[in-house]
């Protein structure tokens, strides 16, 4: 039984446990004017915010651990749902008005999620499993200027994941992308581009290797 499911199961483990894991942990650095709801718990976690008007909240029974998370900017938003668990992942915010949810149940591993660019938002659904070594971005982070209209070209998209998605090992997300329910991305795939529900999704631009599929935890 793994220390999630017994922190979940006992009230009284939970209290201690979230008294002194928060009361020991290291926030790092947040400026005044933000705000930060905590009904979970983190272990060697750091919160960094730099900005005002920003809300960071985690909900019930939700564990933390050996995790970073950056905002920098301004009235932005991230939620990471009751009964989540995510251990050695960077969850990174910058600019203004950005969102970042994390839905009930989901585990994410050591995985670097990036918000970036005013307004745009990463939407992760409940029961999700994330692997290792993932990388989702909405935005590129730098501009690419079209020397003859002299206008950017490679504007931030916002990112859909639903509910009960599968991410192997060294995926990546790039932005604009909607992946509907159920869907499974193998290892080492990189998503240009939106799938329907119940995909099976790889290769180097992933495409649907097998449709009407879904999957499940257990080894049956």
């Amino acid at each position: 039984m793994n220390i999630k499911t017994i922190i979940k199961k006992n009230r009284t483990i939970c209290f201690i446990a979230y008294y002194f894991m928060n009361i020991r942990d290291k926030h790092g650095y947040i400026q005044k004017g933000n705000k930060i709801i905590n009904e979970g718990i983190k272990i060697s976690t750091k919160i960094k915010i730099r900005g005002k008007n920003n809300i960071i909240k985690i909900g019930k029974h939700t564990l933390i651990k050996n995790s970073s998370i950056v905002i920098i900017g301004n009235n932005s938003y991230l939620q990471i749902s009751d009964d989540a668990f995510i251990s050695g992942a960077t969850l990174w915010i910058e600019d203004d008005f950005c969102r970042l949810e994390i839905g009930k149940k989901t585990f994410i591993g050591p995985s670097h999620l990036a918000v970036t660019e005013n307004g745009s938002k990463l939407l992760i659904g409940e029961d999700c499993m994330l692997s290792s070594n993932i990388n989702i971005r909405t935005g590129d982070s730098h501009s690419i200027i079209d020397l003859e209209t002299n206008h950017r070209i490679n504007n931030a998209k916002n990112i859909c994941i639903s509910n009960h998605v599968w991410i192997g090992e060294g995926a990546k997300i790039l932005k604009g992308v909607n992946l509907g329910d159920n869907c499974i991305i193998s290892t080492g795939s990189i998503v240009t581009k939106s799938f329907p529900s119940n995909c099976l999704i790889g290769g180097i631009p992933a495409k649907i290797l097998k449709e009407k599929v879904t999957w499940t935890e257990k080894r049956i």
